[in-house]
């Protein structure tokens, strides 16, 4: 996934996320989450949001200067997060998050 303005190529590799630079922008590398993660979507300018194996999904934002901040966690479904998707509700700065996954144990 490309970030914001094309200023740097992101991925998950295992429990990382990886922000390569690119033009001269600094190389990230976000070390501290526990579990696998296994989803990354963009919603708008500097937000962004990856999900895990656990059902997690974690809100974020990134700058081209390699500003990193997670601003919100929240558990979403009972299983690894494969897709997040965005959708805008008519009112200003409302953004619904869609989690699309696994059941995970048990599941169907």
């Amino acid at each position: 996934m490309m970030t914001a303005g094309n200023t740097h190529i992101a991925y998950a590799t295992h429990d990382n996320l990886v922000f390569r630079g690119r033009n001269g922008a600094p190389d990230f590398i976000y070390l501290e989450h526990r579990c696998k993660i296994t989803a990354l979507g963009h919603l708008a300018g500097n937000e962004y949001a990856f999900g895990d194996e656990n059902g997690q999904v974690s809100l974020f934002t990134f700058t081209a200067e390699g500003r990193f901040e997670i601003t919100k966690t929240r558990p979403m479904i009972s299983g690894p997060v494969r897709c997040i998707e965005f959708f805008h509700e008519s009112k200003p700065m409302q953004v619904k998050i869609v989690a699309i996954g696994d059941g995970g144990p048990g599941g169907t």
